[in-house]
C-alpha cells in the first residue's frame, strides 16, 4: 500500500458536467443533488463541484480563435490532509478500489478496503480549478462536515 503523502493519481482534465465523483469504484452509490454548498454524499461516495468545462472567459477571445474548455487539476494523496480542508467525509470503499471521475470518465487508485475518510480542499472554493484529495484510512462511517 501506498505511503502517506504518496501522490497516488494526478488528473488534469475537462469535467463537462461540473461535478466529480470519490467512492467506491464497485459500489457506486453515487448521490443525485448536491448541497447548497456544492457537495452531496452517501455511504460510498462523495460528489462534489469544479469548474464547468464550458465555463470559459470569451473576452478575449477572437473571432476566429477556437475556444479552450476549461480543465479541473486533481490530486488524489494518500493520508491526511496536511492543513485546512474544503469538506470531509468517510465512505465505505469494500472494493479496495477508488475511482475518481465522472459520467464522461473514471480513474481508479487501489487503497485498504474498509473506511476511507475522504479529505477535499477545493481552489478556489467555487467553480474550483484545482483540487486536493486525501484518502485515509477511517475507524467509522460518517461526516465530519466542511
Amino acid at each position: 500500500m501506498a505511503a502517506q503523502g504518496d501522490l497516488l493519481l494526478s488528473i488534469r482534465r475537462q469535467f463537462n458536467w461540473g461535478i466529480v465523483v470519490v467512492g467506491d469504484r464497485d459500489d457506486p452509490d453515487v448521490p443525485v443533488e448536491l448541497d447548497e454548498d456544492g457537495f452531496a454524499t452517501s455511504g460510498t461516495t462523495l460528489a462534489f463541484a469544479v469548474r464547468h468545462a464550458q465555463d470559459t472567459d470569451l473576452d478575449d477571445i477572437d473571432a476566429d480563435e477556437r475556444v479552450r474548455l476549461a480543465e479541473v487539476a486533481i490530486d488524489v494523496i494518500a493520508g491526511p490532509p496536511t492543513g485546512p480542508t474544503t469538506f470531509q467525509h468517510v465512505v465505505l470503499v469494500r472494493s479496495g478500489s477508488l475511482s475518481i471521475g465522472d459520467a464522461d470518465g473514471v480513474d481508479s487508485v487501489p487503497i485498504e478496503s474498509g473506511h476511507c475518510r475522504i479529505s477535499v480542499v477545493l481552489n478556489p472554493p467555487e467553480r474550483a480549478e484545482n483540487v486536493r484529495v486525501w484518502a485515509e484510512q477511517a475507524a467509522t462511517r460518517g461526516s465530519d462536515g466542511r
